[in-house]
């Protein structure tokens, strides 16, 4: 199952059958109900926009193996080659969103990755621009590269800005970089919607709990007090809540999307936290909040 027509037309012609797409945001019943019956295998893009459609579908129905592009292509333009080392290198749901919690952290906003690479000197390099060797050197003020500094100018070079920007020290802008190290370090407890904010006393709550069902693509039910009512499967979680009695909270590992929000709301749960909030529009009624732990 791939995400839509065009990735469907380039396995086909790449001799990969029985080829389905999920059609949209929304995934028709008969399709859910077809992967139920079968062994499916959800082949997505290599960005973000998969590892969401990885998490959607599991909730929505069985998915046996996850397949992802290589990291910033998308499953239309592969070639063969590439669709059958992804297609080998398929993991188990759990699995597949196990090793993308571990590397969310890293890839948030404003954080750097401990080792950076080291980085040329000089802005032109940092700006990807290819400036020949002899411009980043320090000539005598006077004189060009074997000439004199009227013939240096008739060349096309200009002492302006950005000949300054050049002479400029090149760790000037890893400061932010340090500063990314520097916050690393921080509780890894991130809340990815600034129009609600957990208390001190919910992240106390929740975050321990986040981290018990991280990867695990399950559900907590909690009463009043905070206290386990029911554990179930993130695909079966809405239907079993319509059955549970005195459920407060909704704790899953999963996006809060609109559909939830209502059927928790007819539940009369005060309080929903997930890994990432869809969206949504702010309730009144309910507290609708995005920890990924």
């Amino acid at each position: 199952m791939a995400e839509g027509r065009a990735d469907v037309i380039n396995l086909l012609k790449n001799g990969i059958r029985n080829v389905i797409a999920m059609g949209g945001a929304k995934p028709p019943r008969t399709l859910l109900e077809l992967c139920r019956q079968k062994n499916t295998i959800l082949f997505v893009d290599g960005d973000r926009g998969g590892e969401l459609n990885v998490r959607k579908m599991v909730e929505l129905t069985k998915v046996d193996s996850v397949a992802q592009a290589p990291e910033g292509k998308e499953v239309e333009e592969l070639q063969r080659k590439e669709i059958v080392m992804a297609l080998r290198r398929k993991a188990t749901p759990e699995e597949f969103l196990k090793a993308k919690s571990e590397n969310h952290y890293n890839r948030q906003p404003g954080f750097a990755p401990r080792f950076q690479p080291r980085m040329p000197r000089g802005i032109g390099a940092r700006r990807g621009l290819r400036i020949p060797r002899a411009q980043t050197r320090g000539f005598p003020r006077g004189t060009g590269y074997g000439g004199s500094r009227n013939a240096y100018q008739d060349q096309g070079f200009q002492r302006s800005t950005f000949r300054q920007e050049l002479d400029r020290p090149a760790f000037e802008s890893n400061s932010l970089q340090e500063q990314g190290s520097i916050v690393q370090e921080m509780p890894r407890a991130i809340q990815e919607s600034s129009e609600e904010k957990a208390s001190a006393e919910e992240l106390a709550a929740f975050t321990p709990i986040m981290q018990e069902l991280k990867g695990s693509l399950k559900a907590r039910f909690l009463n009043s007090e905070n206290q386990q009512v029911q554990e179930t499967e993130v695909r079966e979680m809405l239907e079993e809540l319509k059955k549970a009695q005195n459920v407060k909270a909704i704790i899953f590992d999963g996006i809060i999307t609109k559909r939830v929000v209502e059927e928790a709301k007819k539940a009369g749960v005060k309080t929903i936290v997930g890994v990432k909030k869809g969206k949504i529009e702010k309730e009144k009624e309910i507290k609708v909040l995005a920890i990924t732990a």
